[in-house]
């Protein structure tokens, strides 16, 4: 599932018991909060893990929240993730050293991306 919020201070719109919005409602949200960087990383997330995913969108929102939140963890994460999947590890390894900036290598967002980084499945995501 989705994190809703990294940590840094960013709060989200949606509520954090429940699973992430559709496209559809988080569009709806982000016409009240076009800045709003949790919002545009849900969208990105959304957008990715659809049946059939829509990888230009993914990558238009996670660049967005990045844009809004140069240090949003989550959204470093999730785009690195994003760049596994289409395989381009050089952009992923570029969103993990950031990660390691902001963070360490102990935090979730580092590790979680790693793992994807080193074909493992991560463990389990709060929303």
């Amino acid at each position: 599932m989705a994190k809703a919020s990294n940590g840094c201070g960013a709060g989200s719109t949606a509520a954090p018991d429940h699973f992430p919005p559709g496209p559809g409602e988080l569009q709806s949200l982000l016409q009240t909060e076009p800045g709003n960087a949790d919002i545009h990383n849900l969208l990105g997330f959304s957008y990715r893990k659809r049946p059939a995913p829509d990888m230009a969108k993914a990558f238009f929102h996670y660049h967005e929240a990045l844009r809004i939140n140069p240090a949003h963890r989550t959204a470093r994460e999730y785009l690195g993730e994003a760049y596994v999947q289409v395989g381009q590890l050089d952009k992923a390894r570029e969103q993990l050293d950031a990660i390691e900036r902001l963070c360490g290598r102990d935090c979730e967002e580092y590790r979680d991306l790693a793992a994807a980084m080193a074909g493992t499945q991560p463990r389990a995501k709060r929303w």
